[in-house]
């Protein structure tokens, strides 16, 4: 049996204004092509933003 804890990240993209969720992705790794790759669907469907901001927490124990 593997020790390794089995571990998942995870980026959200929300609308601050309206506080919809535009997008949830979670992987076993996630790179940040990845992360481009939803902000280029998001762009698609919805349009450009003016402005994006970014949110680093801490992990959850």
């Amino acid at each position: 049996m593997c020790n390794i804890p089995f571990v998942n990240l995870a980026v959200s993209v929300m609308d601050n204004c309206s506080r919809e969720c535009l997008a949830i992705v979670v992987e076993q790794f996630l790179r940040g092509s990845d992360v481009l790759v939803v902000l280029e669907e998001i762009k698609l469907f919805r349009g450009l933003v003016q402005q994006i901001q970014t949110d680093n927490r801490t992990k959850f124990a």
